[in-house]
Protein backbone atom coordinates (compact mmCIF):
# COMPACT_ATOMS: atom_id res chain seq x y z
CA UNK A 1 0.00 0.00 0.00
CA UNK A 2 1.24 3.42 -0.36
CA UNK A 3 1.24 6.37 1.79
CA UNK A 4 0.46 9.89 1.03
CA UNK A 5 3.31 12.32 1.69
CA UNK A 6 1.49 16.06 1.93
CA UNK A 7 3.56 19.19 1.71
CA UNK A 8 1.25 22.44 2.71
CA UNK A 9 4.39 24.80 2.56
CA UNK A 10 4.74 24.40 6.96
CA UNK A 11 5.05 20.50 7.45
CA UNK A 12 4.92 17.51 6.45
CA UNK A 13 2.41 14.24 7.33
CA UNK A 14 1.90 10.92 5.90
CA UNK A 15 -1.80 9.14 5.64
CA UNK A 16 -2.03 5.48 5.86
CA UNK A 17 -3.76 3.38 3.40
CA UNK A 18 -5.63 6.09 1.22
CA UNK A 19 -4.38 8.64 -1.63
CA UNK A 20 -6.07 11.48 -1.79
CA UNK A 21 -8.14 12.29 -5.33
CA UNK A 22 -5.51 15.11 -5.91
CA UNK A 23 -2.73 12.86 -6.07
CA UNK A 24 -4.73 10.45 -8.32
CA UNK A 25 -5.66 13.34 -10.99
CA UNK A 26 -2.00 14.43 -10.38
CA UNK A 27 -0.76 11.27 -12.13
CA UNK A 28 -3.58 10.45 -14.39
CA UNK A 29 -2.48 14.15 -15.62
CA UNK A 30 0.70 13.17 -16.46
CA UNK A 31 2.57 14.80 -13.10
CA UNK A 32 5.86 12.98 -10.86
CA UNK A 33 4.49 13.02 -7.33
CA UNK A 34 6.53 10.95 -4.41
CA UNK A 35 4.79 9.32 -1.91
CA UNK A 36 5.47 7.45 1.28
CA UNK A 37 5.24 3.71 1.28
CA UNK A 38 3.63 1.49 3.41
CA UNK A 39 3.26 -2.48 4.40
CA UNK A 40 5.15 -5.38 2.90
CA UNK A 41 4.53 -6.44 -0.30
CA UNK A 42 7.80 -5.43 -2.09
CA UNK A 43 9.97 -5.71 0.81
CA UNK A 44 13.09 -5.69 0.60
CA UNK A 45 13.17 -3.64 -2.89
CA UNK A 46 10.59 -1.33 -1.59
CA UNK A 47 10.61 -1.08 2.20
CA UNK A 48 7.91 0.32 4.58
CA UNK A 49 7.95 4.24 4.80
CA UNK A 50 10.84 4.41 2.00
CA UNK A 51 9.98 7.21 -0.29
CA UNK A 52 9.00 6.13 -3.84
CA UNK A 53 9.01 8.18 -7.17
CA UNK A 54 6.38 8.09 -9.32
CA UNK A 55 6.16 9.51 -12.95
CA UNK A 56 3.37 8.61 -15.49
CA UNK A 57 3.96 5.69 -18.07
CA UNK A 58 2.64 5.09 -21.47
CA UNK A 59 1.06 1.67 -21.01
CA UNK A 60 2.49 0.57 -24.02
CA UNK A 61 6.06 0.95 -23.14
CA UNK A 62 5.70 -0.99 -19.41
CA UNK A 63 7.63 -4.71 -19.62
CA UNK A 64 7.36 -7.44 -17.40
CA UNK A 65 9.85 -6.31 -14.06
CA UNK A 66 8.50 -2.91 -14.10
CA UNK A 67 7.01 -1.89 -10.53
CA UNK A 68 3.62 -0.15 -11.39
CA UNK A 69 1.36 2.33 -10.22
CA UNK A 70 -2.23 0.93 -10.01
CA UNK A 71 -5.78 1.76 -7.95
CA UNK A 72 -7.52 -1.20 -6.63
CA UNK A 73 -10.85 -2.59 -8.03
CA UNK A 74 -12.97 -0.59 -5.09
CA UNK A 75 -11.86 2.97 -6.57
CA UNK A 76 -14.16 4.75 -3.76
CA UNK A 77 -11.53 3.98 -1.34
CA UNK A 78 -8.87 5.64 -3.13
CA UNK A 79 -5.95 3.13 -2.67
CA UNK A 80 -3.11 2.45 -4.91
CA UNK A 81 -1.11 -0.35 -5.23
CA UNK A 82 2.59 -0.44 -6.17
CA UNK A 83 3.97 -4.11 -7.55
CA UNK A 84 5.73 -5.93 -10.03
CA UNK A 85 4.66 -6.89 -13.36
CA UNK A 86 5.09 -10.44 -13.58
CA UNK A 87 3.30 -10.70 -16.66
CA UNK A 88 1.29 -9.02 -19.83
CA UNK A 89 -1.53 -9.93 -21.90
CA UNK A 90 -3.13 -8.41 -24.14
CA UNK A 91 -7.05 -8.81 -25.60
CA UNK A 92 -8.70 -6.40 -28.50
CA UNK A 93 -6.18 -3.55 -28.35
CA UNK A 94 -5.98 -3.27 -24.45
CA UNK A 95 -3.31 -4.43 -22.11
CA UNK A 96 -3.81 -6.29 -18.99
CA UNK A 97 -0.75 -6.83 -15.78
CA UNK A 98 -0.49 -9.74 -13.82
CA UNK A 99 1.33 -7.95 -10.87
CA UNK A 100 2.88 -9.72 -7.73
CA UNK A 101 4.89 -8.38 -4.45
CA UNK A 102 7.91 -9.21 -4.84
CA UNK A 103 7.93 -10.87 -0.54
CA UNK A 104 4.18 -12.25 -1.36
CA UNK A 105 3.73 -15.74 -1.97
CA UNK A 106 1.52 -15.68 -4.54
CA UNK A 107 -0.28 -13.05 -7.08
CA UNK A 108 -2.29 -10.44 -5.31
CA UNK A 109 -5.00 -8.26 -7.49
CA UNK A 110 -5.43 -10.54 -10.64
CA UNK A 111 -5.84 -8.88 -13.97
CA UNK A 112 -4.74 -4.75 -13.93
CA UNK A 113 -6.32 -3.09 -16.89
CA UNK A 114 -5.03 -0.29 -18.02
CA UNK A 115 -7.03 1.68 -17.58
CA UNK A 116 -5.78 1.77 -13.69
CA UNK A 117 -2.36 2.50 -14.00
CA UNK A 118 -1.39 5.81 -13.34
CA UNK A 119 2.65 5.33 -13.19
CA UNK A 120 5.57 3.49 -12.83
CA UNK A 121 8.35 3.99 -9.60
CA UNK A 122 11.49 5.49 -11.06
CA UNK A 123 13.09 6.07 -8.25
CA UNK A 124 13.36 5.32 -4.02
CA UNK A 125 14.49 7.61 -1.34
CA UNK A 126 15.85 5.74 1.99
CA UNK A 127 17.35 7.19 4.96
CA UNK A 128 18.70 10.50 2.74
CA UNK A 129 19.54 7.86 -0.51
CA UNK A 130 18.15 8.46 -3.80
CA UNK A 131 18.23 4.75 -5.51
CA UNK A 132 17.22 5.00 -9.52
CA UNK A 133 15.71 2.41 -11.02
CA UNK A 134 16.43 3.40 -14.40
CA UNK A 135 18.52 2.24 -16.82
CA UNK A 136 19.36 -1.28 -18.38
CA UNK A 137 21.20 -2.62 -15.43
CA UNK A 138 18.26 -2.05 -13.19
CA UNK A 139 16.08 -3.56 -16.27
CA UNK A 140 17.75 -6.62 -16.54
CA UNK A 141 17.41 -6.86 -12.37
CA UNK A 142 13.51 -6.18 -12.49
CA UNK A 143 12.96 -8.75 -15.33
CA UNK A 144 15.01 -11.32 -12.90
CA UNK A 145 13.08 -10.66 -9.58
CA UNK A 146 9.71 -11.11 -11.88
CA UNK A 147 10.83 -14.61 -13.39
CA UNK A 148 12.24 -15.94 -10.02
CA UNK A 149 9.02 -14.59 -8.21
CA UNK A 150 7.14 -16.82 -10.42
CA UNK A 151 8.81 -19.85 -9.57
CA UNK A 152 11.01 -19.88 -6.21
CA UNK A 153 10.10 -18.17 -3.36
CA UNK A 154 13.36 -19.01 -1.54
CA UNK A 155 15.71 -17.78 -4.50
CA UNK A 156 13.79 -14.51 -4.86
CA UNK A 157 14.26 -13.50 -1.38
CA UNK A 158 17.85 -14.46 -1.24
CA UNK A 159 18.49 -12.77 -4.78
CA UNK A 160 16.83 -9.58 -3.34
CA UNK A 161 18.18 -9.70 0.63
CA UNK A 162 21.06 -9.86 -1.28
CA UNK A 163 21.03 -7.58 -3.74
CA UNK A 164 19.15 -4.64 -1.39
CA UNK A 165 22.63 -5.51 0.44
CA UNK A 166 25.02 -4.54 -2.05
CA UNK A 167 22.71 -1.09 -3.00
CA UNK A 168 22.78 0.01 0.61
CA UNK A 169 26.83 -1.10 1.07
CA UNK A 170 27.29 0.82 -2.40
CA UNK A 171 25.31 4.09 -1.48
CA UNK A 172 26.58 4.04 2.12
CA UNK A 173 30.37 3.84 0.21
CA UNK A 174 29.29 6.36 -2.19
CA UNK A 175 27.97 8.90 0.33
CA UNK A 176 31.59 8.52 2.74
CA UNK A 177 33.82 9.14 -0.49
CA UNK A 178 31.05 12.03 -1.97
CA UNK A 179 32.00 13.19 1.95
CA UNK A 180 35.36 12.99 1.71
CA UNK A 181 35.57 14.67 -2.22
CA UNK A 182 33.31 17.63 -0.60
CA UNK A 183 36.71 19.13 0.11
CA UNK A 184 35.97 22.44 1.67
CA UNK A 185 32.43 22.19 2.92
CA UNK A 186 31.78 25.85 2.36
CA UNK A 187 32.57 26.02 -0.96
CA UNK A 188 30.34 22.21 -1.13
CA UNK A 189 27.77 24.62 0.04
CA UNK A 190 28.27 27.46 -2.06
CA UNK A 191 27.99 25.35 -5.16
CA UNK A 192 25.14 23.68 -3.79
CA UNK A 193 23.09 26.90 -3.32
CA UNK A 194 23.90 28.34 -6.81
CA UNK A 195 22.14 24.85 -8.65
CA UNK A 196 19.32 25.72 -6.38
CA UNK A 197 19.33 29.10 -7.53
CA UNK A 198 19.84 29.12 -11.18
CA UNK A 199 15.85 27.90 -12.28
CA UNK A 200 13.18 29.91 -13.71
CA UNK A 201 11.02 28.84 -10.86
CA UNK A 202 12.68 27.79 -7.44
CA UNK A 203 10.23 25.57 -5.02
CA UNK A 204 9.41 25.80 -1.63
CA UNK A 205 11.65 23.07 -0.31
CA UNK A 206 14.20 24.49 -2.67
CA UNK A 207 13.84 27.31 -0.68
CA UNK A 208 14.21 25.49 2.76
CA UNK A 209 17.33 23.63 1.62
CA UNK A 210 18.74 26.96 0.62
CA UNK A 211 18.22 28.71 4.24
CA UNK A 212 19.63 25.44 5.78
CA UNK A 213 22.67 25.56 3.62
CA UNK A 214 23.25 29.25 4.42
CA UNK A 215 23.12 28.54 7.84
CA UNK A 216 25.67 25.86 7.35
CA UNK A 217 27.86 28.45 5.89
CA UNK A 218 28.74 29.92 2.20
CA UNK A 219 31.10 32.44 0.50
CA UNK A 220 29.06 35.07 -0.60
CA UNK A 221 32.33 36.14 -2.96
CA UNK A 222 32.96 33.18 -5.04
CA UNK A 223 29.13 32.52 -4.75
CA UNK A 224 28.26 36.01 -6.59
CA UNK A 225 31.05 35.14 -9.16
CA UNK A 226 29.72 31.81 -9.50
CA UNK A 227 26.26 33.42 -10.41
CA UNK A 228 28.00 36.60 -12.74
CA UNK A 229 30.65 34.36 -14.58
CA UNK A 230 27.82 31.74 -15.38
CA UNK A 231 24.86 33.85 -16.80
CA UNK A 232 22.47 33.05 -14.64
CA UNK A 233 22.73 36.09 -12.41
CA UNK A 234 18.96 37.30 -12.82
CA UNK A 235 17.61 33.70 -12.17
CA UNK A 236 19.61 33.55 -8.63
CA UNK A 237 18.36 37.41 -7.65
CA UNK A 238 14.84 36.37 -8.34
CA UNK A 239 15.59 32.96 -6.01
CA UNK A 240 17.05 35.02 -3.28
CA UNK A 241 14.74 37.74 -3.11
CA UNK A 242 12.51 34.54 -1.94
CA UNK A 243 15.26 32.54 0.16
CA UNK A 244 15.92 36.35 1.93
CA UNK A 245 12.27 35.61 3.51
CA UNK A 246 13.21 32.76 5.09
CA UNK A 247 16.98 33.88 6.29
CA UNK A 248 18.88 36.68 6.45
CA UNK A 249 20.90 37.29 3.24
CA UNK A 250 23.83 39.98 3.13
CA UNK A 251 22.08 43.29 2.12
CA UNK A 252 25.83 44.28 0.42
CA UNK A 253 25.13 40.78 -1.40
CA UNK A 254 21.60 41.75 -2.57
CA UNK A 255 22.36 45.18 -3.71
CA UNK A 256 24.90 43.63 -6.02
CA UNK A 257 23.16 40.84 -7.62
CA UNK A 258 19.85 44.03 -7.53
CA UNK A 259 22.61 46.26 -9.77
CA UNK A 260 24.02 43.62 -12.10
CA UNK A 261 20.16 42.83 -12.11
CA UNK A 262 19.39 46.69 -14.04
CA UNK A 263 22.60 46.52 -16.21
CA UNK A 264 22.08 42.89 -17.82
CA UNK A 265 17.95 44.02 -18.32
CA UNK A 266 18.94 47.48 -19.91
CA UNK A 267 21.58 45.63 -21.94
CA UNK A 268 19.58 42.82 -22.56
CA UNK A 269 16.73 45.46 -24.32
CA UNK A 270 19.70 47.01 -26.29
CA UNK A 271 20.36 43.91 -27.77
CA UNK A 272 17.11 42.60 -28.81
CA UNK A 273 16.87 46.28 -30.45
CA UNK A 274 19.76 45.68 -32.32
CA UNK A 275 19.06 42.01 -32.94
CA UNK A 276 15.48 42.64 -34.32
CA UNK A 277 17.15 45.29 -36.78
CA UNK A 278 19.56 42.79 -37.88
CA UNK A 279 16.60 40.08 -38.57
CA UNK A 280 15.00 43.31 -40.81
CA UNK A 281 17.88 43.29 -43.05
CA UNK A 282 17.71 39.30 -43.10
CA UNK A 283 13.97 39.73 -44.21
CA UNK A 284 13.82 42.18 -46.42
CA UNK A 285 16.19 39.96 -48.65
CA UNK A 286 14.52 37.13 -48.13
CA UNK A 287 16.81 35.11 -46.30
CA UNK A 288 15.20 32.64 -43.49
CA UNK A 289 16.85 33.84 -40.50
CA UNK A 290 16.71 31.81 -37.58
CA UNK A 291 18.30 33.18 -34.20
CA UNK A 292 19.63 30.06 -31.94
CA UNK A 293 20.35 31.77 -28.71
CA UNK A 294 20.71 34.94 -27.02
CA UNK A 295 17.69 37.60 -25.61
CA UNK A 296 15.28 35.74 -27.76
CA UNK A 297 15.77 32.02 -26.05
CA UNK A 298 15.49 34.13 -22.95
CA UNK A 299 12.06 35.43 -23.85
CA UNK A 300 10.70 31.65 -24.81
CA UNK A 301 11.59 29.93 -22.06
CA UNK A 302 11.41 32.23 -19.09
CA UNK A 303 9.39 35.22 -20.38
CA UNK A 304 12.33 37.38 -19.71
CA UNK A 305 14.84 38.81 -22.01
CA UNK A 306 17.68 39.08 -19.70
CA UNK A 307 17.28 36.13 -17.87
CA UNK A 308 20.38 34.65 -19.59
CA UNK A 309 22.34 37.11 -18.94
CA UNK A 310 24.06 39.20 -21.66
CA UNK A 311 25.04 37.48 -24.66
CA UNK A 312 28.42 38.16 -26.00
CA UNK A 313 27.00 37.81 -29.43
CA UNK A 314 24.25 36.64 -32.01
CA UNK A 315 24.12 33.56 -33.13
CA UNK A 316 22.40 33.21 -36.37
CA UNK A 317 21.54 29.90 -38.78
CA UNK A 318 20.82 30.29 -42.60
CA UNK A 319 20.72 28.34 -45.07
CA UNK A 320 23.84 27.97 -46.90
CA UNK A 321 22.56 28.99 -50.46
CA UNK A 322 22.03 32.31 -48.57
CA UNK A 323 26.00 32.73 -47.49
CA UNK A 324 27.12 35.08 -50.23
CA UNK A 325 24.23 37.35 -50.14
CA UNK A 326 24.12 37.36 -46.37
CA UNK A 327 27.75 38.12 -45.95
CA UNK A 328 27.56 40.56 -48.51
CA UNK A 329 24.48 42.49 -46.49
CA UNK A 330 26.69 42.26 -43.49
CA UNK A 331 29.32 43.93 -45.03
CA UNK A 332 27.21 46.47 -46.29
CA UNK A 333 26.40 47.62 -43.18
CA UNK A 334 29.77 47.70 -41.76
CA UNK A 335 30.56 44.70 -40.70
CA UNK A 336 34.05 42.51 -40.71
CA UNK A 337 34.91 39.23 -40.62
CA UNK A 338 37.24 38.00 -38.02
CA UNK A 339 38.94 34.78 -36.29
CA UNK A 340 39.42 33.37 -39.55
CA UNK A 341 40.81 30.65 -37.41
CA UNK A 342 39.36 27.02 -38.62
CA UNK A 343 40.21 25.13 -41.57
CA UNK A 344 38.30 24.96 -44.69
CA UNK A 345 37.32 21.55 -44.55
CA UNK A 346 36.15 22.48 -40.65
CA UNK A 347 34.59 25.78 -41.00
CA UNK A 348 30.61 25.84 -40.25
CA UNK A 349 30.69 29.52 -39.32
CA UNK A 350 31.66 33.12 -39.83
CA UNK A 351 32.50 35.72 -36.89
CA UNK A 352 31.58 39.47 -37.94
CA UNK A 353 32.42 42.41 -35.78
CA UNK A 354 31.22 45.98 -35.50
CA UNK A 355 32.56 49.20 -33.58
CA UNK A 356 30.16 49.55 -30.75
CA UNK A 357 28.13 46.40 -32.14
CA UNK A 358 27.54 43.50 -30.31
CA UNK A 359 29.13 40.69 -32.46
CA UNK A 360 27.54 38.10 -35.21
CA UNK A 361 28.16 34.27 -35.64
CA UNK A 362 26.56 33.36 -38.72
CA UNK A 363 26.14 29.70 -39.25
CA UNK A 364 25.31 27.40 -41.92
CA UNK A 365 25.78 24.54 -39.94
CA UNK A 366 25.65 23.17 -36.19
CA UNK A 367 28.58 21.25 -35.74
CA UNK A 368 31.72 22.19 -37.04
CA UNK A 369 32.46 18.09 -37.90
CA UNK A 370 30.71 15.29 -38.66
CA UNK A 371 28.16 17.24 -41.05
CA UNK A 372 25.16 15.62 -41.13
CA UNK A 373 23.00 16.54 -43.67
CA UNK A 374 19.39 15.06 -41.89
CA UNK A 375 19.97 17.88 -39.00
CA UNK A 376 19.54 20.69 -41.29
CA UNK A 377 17.02 19.51 -43.07
CA UNK A 378 14.78 18.70 -40.10
CA UNK A 379 15.66 21.92 -38.69
CA UNK A 380 14.30 24.31 -41.62
CA UNK A 381 11.67 21.41 -42.38
CA UNK A 382 10.12 21.99 -38.58
CA UNK A 383 11.15 25.84 -38.03
CA UNK A 384 7.95 28.33 -37.53
CA UNK A 385 8.12 31.71 -39.32
CA UNK A 386 7.68 34.61 -36.31
CA UNK A 387 6.28 38.19 -37.73
CA UNK A 388 7.01 40.84 -35.74
CA UNK A 389 6.67 44.40 -37.83
CA UNK A 390 7.53 43.30 -40.71
CA UNK A 391 10.44 41.44 -39.70
CA UNK A 392 10.25 37.38 -40.10
CA UNK A 393 12.73 35.69 -38.93
CA UNK A 394 12.68 31.44 -37.97
CA UNK A 395 11.99 29.45 -34.68
CA UNK A 396 13.19 26.06 -34.59
CA UNK A 397 10.34 23.37 -32.46
CA UNK A 398 10.48 22.40 -29.31
CA UNK A 399 12.52 18.83 -30.07
CA UNK A 400 14.70 20.38 -32.69
CA UNK A 401 15.57 23.47 -30.18
CA UNK A 402 16.50 20.94 -27.43
CA UNK A 403 18.78 18.92 -29.57
CA UNK A 404 20.55 21.78 -30.73
CA UNK A 405 21.18 23.36 -26.93
CA UNK A 406 22.19 19.72 -26.24
CA UNK A 407 24.61 19.51 -29.39
CA UNK A 408 26.07 23.18 -28.07
CA UNK A 409 26.43 22.14 -24.93
CA UNK A 410 29.23 19.18 -25.80
CA UNK A 411 30.12 20.86 -28.88
CA UNK A 412 32.12 23.60 -27.75
CA UNK A 413 33.72 25.36 -24.64
CA UNK A 414 29.99 26.04 -23.13
CA UNK A 415 30.08 22.33 -21.79
CA UNK A 416 31.96 24.28 -19.03
CA UNK A 417 28.91 26.89 -18.51
CA UNK A 418 25.85 26.10 -16.04
CA UNK A 419 23.58 28.26 -17.99
CA UNK A 420 23.24 25.98 -20.97
CA UNK A 421 22.34 23.35 -18.33
CA UNK A 422 19.99 25.90 -17.04
CA UNK A 423 18.31 26.21 -20.89
CA UNK A 424 17.91 22.71 -21.10
CA UNK A 425 15.97 22.41 -17.44
CA UNK A 426 13.68 25.07 -18.72
CA UNK A 427 12.96 23.89 -22.01
CA UNK A 428 11.85 20.08 -20.61
CA UNK A 429 9.94 21.38 -17.54
CA UNK A 430 8.26 24.39 -19.48
CA UNK A 431 4.19 23.94 -19.35
CA UNK A 432 4.41 25.80 -22.61
CA UNK A 433 6.62 23.56 -24.76
CA UNK A 434 5.82 20.12 -24.67
CA UNK A 435 8.37 17.56 -25.69
CA UNK A 436 7.66 14.47 -27.68
CA UNK A 437 9.86 11.90 -26.42
CA UNK A 438 9.35 9.73 -28.83
CA UNK A 439 10.03 11.46 -32.02
CA UNK A 440 13.08 13.24 -30.01
CA UNK A 441 15.02 10.06 -29.45
CA UNK A 442 13.77 8.83 -32.54
CA UNK A 443 15.31 12.30 -33.97
CA UNK A 444 18.49 12.36 -32.20
CA UNK A 445 19.04 8.88 -33.51
CA UNK A 446 18.89 10.32 -37.12
CA UNK A 447 20.84 13.03 -36.62
CA UNK A 448 23.51 11.30 -34.88
CA UNK A 449 23.52 12.55 -31.10
CA UNK A 450 21.87 10.01 -29.31
CA UNK A 451 24.42 10.71 -26.49
CA UNK A 452 25.13 14.13 -26.27
CA UNK A 453 21.30 14.38 -25.51
CA UNK A 454 21.62 11.66 -22.88
CA UNK A 455 24.87 14.44 -21.52
CA UNK A 456 22.42 16.86 -21.66
CA UNK A 457 19.54 14.98 -19.74
CA UNK A 458 21.82 13.19 -17.68
CA UNK A 459 23.26 17.04 -16.29
CA UNK A 460 20.18 18.32 -16.01
CA UNK A 461 18.62 15.48 -13.91
CA UNK A 462 22.11 15.74 -11.54
CA UNK A 463 22.08 19.57 -10.87
CA UNK A 464 18.26 20.25 -11.28
CA UNK A 465 16.89 16.41 -10.95
CA UNK A 466 14.88 17.34 -13.95
CA UNK A 467 11.70 14.92 -14.48
CA UNK A 468 12.50 12.94 -17.97
CA UNK A 469 10.40 9.59 -19.05
CA UNK A 470 12.05 6.50 -18.26
CA UNK A 471 12.09 5.14 -22.01
CA UNK A 472 13.50 8.58 -23.40
CA UNK A 473 16.80 7.77 -21.29
CA UNK A 474 16.24 3.89 -22.08
CA UNK A 475 16.67 5.21 -26.00
CA UNK A 476 19.40 7.26 -25.87
CA UNK A 477 21.87 5.59 -23.43
CA UNK A 478 24.86 5.12 -24.31
CA UNK A 479 27.45 1.77 -23.60
CA UNK A 480 28.63 1.14 -19.94
CA UNK A 481 31.97 2.54 -20.51
CA UNK A 482 30.86 5.44 -22.20
CA UNK A 483 28.24 5.97 -19.61
CA UNK A 484 31.50 6.54 -17.30
CA UNK A 485 33.32 8.30 -19.43
CA UNK A 486 30.08 10.76 -19.12
CA UNK A 487 30.19 10.57 -15.63
CA UNK A 488 33.69 11.58 -15.33
CA UNK A 489 33.22 14.50 -17.19
CA UNK A 490 29.79 15.71 -17.22
CA UNK A 491 29.31 16.91 -13.23
CA UNK A 492 29.20 19.94 -10.87
CA UNK A 493 33.09 19.68 -10.27
CA UNK A 494 34.23 20.34 -13.98
CA UNK A 495 31.62 23.20 -14.23
CA UNK A 496 32.29 24.79 -11.37
CA UNK A 497 35.99 24.23 -11.01
CA UNK A 498 39.48 24.12 -12.29
CA UNK A 499 39.77 20.99 -12.21
CA UNK A 500 42.39 18.53 -13.73
CA UNK A 501 39.37 16.99 -16.15
CA UNK A 502 38.22 20.37 -16.80
CA UNK A 503 41.43 21.02 -18.07
CA UNK A 504 41.76 18.60 -20.37
CA UNK A 505 38.88 19.28 -21.71
CA UNK A 506 39.59 23.01 -22.46
CA UNK A 507 43.27 21.57 -23.77
CA UNK A 508 42.72 18.20 -25.71
CA UNK A 509 39.27 17.82 -26.50
CA UNK A 510 37.62 20.39 -27.09
CA UNK A 511 34.96 20.34 -30.40
CA UNK A 512 36.04 16.86 -30.39
CA UNK A 513 33.96 15.81 -27.04
CA UNK A 514 31.35 15.97 -29.56
CA UNK A 515 33.14 13.38 -31.48
CA UNK A 516 33.95 11.16 -28.92
CA UNK A 517 30.91 10.77 -27.47
CA UNK A 518 29.17 10.08 -31.16
CA UNK A 519 31.62 8.00 -32.31
CA UNK A 520 30.41 4.07 -33.07
CA UNK A 521 33.30 2.26 -34.76
CA UNK A 522 36.99 1.69 -34.19
CA UNK A 523 38.00 4.05 -37.38
CA UNK A 524 35.61 6.46 -35.30
CA UNK A 525 37.18 6.51 -32.01
CA UNK A 526 41.06 6.30 -33.92
CA UNK A 527 40.45 9.26 -36.17
CA UNK A 528 39.19 11.40 -32.32
CA UNK A 529 42.25 10.20 -30.93
CA UNK A 530 44.46 11.38 -34.10
CA UNK A 531 42.48 14.58 -33.87
CA UNK A 532 43.04 14.91 -30.28
CA UNK A 533 46.91 14.46 -30.05
CA UNK A 534 47.84 15.24 -33.90
CA UNK A 535 45.63 17.68 -35.43
CA UNK A 536 45.69 18.48 -39.23
CA UNK A 537 49.05 20.60 -39.67
CA UNK A 538 47.01 23.57 -41.14
CA UNK A 539 45.84 23.94 -37.62
CA UNK A 540 48.96 24.29 -35.85
CA UNK A 541 49.23 26.74 -38.80
CA UNK A 542 46.62 28.43 -37.66
CA UNK A 543 46.79 28.38 -34.25
CA UNK A 544 50.42 29.51 -34.52
CA UNK A 545 51.26 26.78 -31.96
CA UNK A 546 54.76 25.55 -32.38
CA UNK A 547 55.84 27.86 -35.02
CA UNK A 548 58.33 26.95 -37.39
CA UNK A 549 60.46 23.66 -37.51
CA UNK A 550 59.72 20.22 -38.40
CA UNK A 551 55.77 18.90 -37.79
CA UNK A 552 57.11 16.03 -35.52
CA UNK A 553 59.21 18.94 -32.99
CA UNK A 554 55.54 21.11 -33.74
CA UNK A 555 53.38 18.09 -32.87
CA UNK A 556 55.87 17.25 -29.32
CA UNK A 557 55.60 20.71 -28.30
CA UNK A 558 51.84 20.91 -28.63
CA UNK A 559 51.92 17.98 -26.09
CA UNK A 560 54.43 18.65 -23.69
CA UNK A 561 53.07 22.25 -23.92
CA UNK A 562 49.36 21.08 -23.30
CA UNK A 563 50.26 18.52 -20.37
CA UNK A 564 51.99 21.10 -18.64
CA UNK A 565 49.01 23.07 -18.67
CA UNK A 566 46.46 20.27 -17.82
CA UNK A 567 48.94 18.97 -14.89
CA UNK A 568 49.65 22.18 -13.20
CA UNK A 569 47.29 24.63 -14.52
CA UNK A 570 47.24 27.59 -16.58
CA UNK A 571 48.84 30.03 -14.25
CA UNK A 572 52.41 27.52 -14.12
CA UNK A 573 52.88 28.89 -18.21
CA UNK A 574 51.36 31.93 -19.78
CA UNK A 575 50.73 31.23 -23.75
CA UNK A 576 50.89 33.78 -26.01
CA UNK A 577 48.83 33.48 -28.45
Amino acid sequence: MIRETVYDGSSERSLDGVVTDANMELLRAGNPISLMTGGMSMYPIIKSRDFVNISHVDVESIRVGDIIIFSTESSDTGSLVGHRVVRIMENAGRRKFVTKGDFDPAESYGEVDESRVLGRVTGIARRGTEIELEGRAWSIVNRAIAYLSQRNMIITRIFTFSLTNVIEWRYGFAKMAKWINKGDPILHNTEKLLLLCSVKHIRRAAITEAASLIKEGVNWQIFFDYAFKSGNSVLVHEAMNLISSEIRIPKKILDRFKSLRYSITSNAEAQYSELMGLLLKFSELGIAAMPLKGVLLSEKLYRDRAARGSSVDFDLLIRKADLDRSVDMLKGIGYKIIGNNEIDAWRWHYKFFKKGNTLVDLRWNVTMTDKNPIRLKELWERARPVDIDGTRYYRPGEEELLLYLALHLVHSDSFNQLRYVSDIHALITSDENKIDWRLLSDMSHDWGVPHSLYTSIFLSKDFFNTDVPFEAIRKVEPPFLKKAFIRMFANRKVIFRNCLRKRLINRFFGYTLFDYLEARSFNDYRDVFLKVLFPPKEVLDITRRGDGGPIAARYMKRLFTGGVKVIFGSKFSNEKN
